[in-house]
C-alpha cells in the first residue's frame, strides 16, 4: 500500500502542477490578447498621425530655411553703419531745425503785420476801381 500511497501524492503533484500551466496559459493568452490590441491601437494611431507629421515636418523645414536666409542677411547688412548713418540724420535733422527755430525767432511780426495792412491800403482803391466796371 505505500507504493499506492506514494503512486497517489504523486498523481494529485502532477495535477496541481497542471492546473498551475493551465491558470498561466490561460493568463497567457489575456496578455497576448491584450498586447496584441496595444499594438493595433498603437499602428492605428500612428498610421492617422503620420500626415499630420509630415506636414509639420515640411513646415518645420520651410521656417529653418527662411531663418537662414535671414541670419544670411543680417549676416550681410552693415547694423553699425546703418545706426551711424541714422544718428548722423537725426543730428543734421536737429541742426536744421535749430535753424529754421533762430529764423522764425529773427522775423519781427510787427513790421510784417504793418506791410500787410500798408499793402491792403494800397490795392484797396485798386479794387474800388476796378469794381465800377463789372465785367458780365
Amino acid at each position: 500500500m505505500d507504493q499506492d500511497q506514494r503512486t497517489l501524492e504523486l498523481l494529485e503533484r502532477i495535477e496541481k502542477a497542471n492546473r498551475k500551466q493551465v491558470f498561466y496559459a490561460r493568463l497567457q493568452f489575456v496578455c497576448t490578447i491584450v498586447a496584441a490590441l496595444c499594438c493595433s491601437l498603437l499602428l492605428f494611431a500612428g498610421i492617422r498621425i503620420l500626415p499630420e507629421l509630415q506636414a509639420t515636418t515640411a513646415q518645420a523645414e520651410t521656417v529653418l530655411h527662411n531663418l537662414e536666409t535671414v541670419t544670411t542677411e543680417l549676416a550681410k547688412a552693415d547694423i553699425g553703419g546703418m545706426v551711424a548713418d541714422v544718428d548722423a540724420l537725426v543730428s543734421t535733422s536737429q541742426v536744421g531745425v535749430e535753424q529754421a527755430m533762430a529764423k522764425i525767432n529773427d522775423i519781427d511780426f510787427d513790421s510784417l503785420n504793418d506791410a500787410i495792412k500798408d499793402l491792403s491800403d494800397v490795392i484797396e482803391p485798386i479794387a474800388k476801381f476796378f469794381n465800377s466796371f463789372k465785367f458780365k
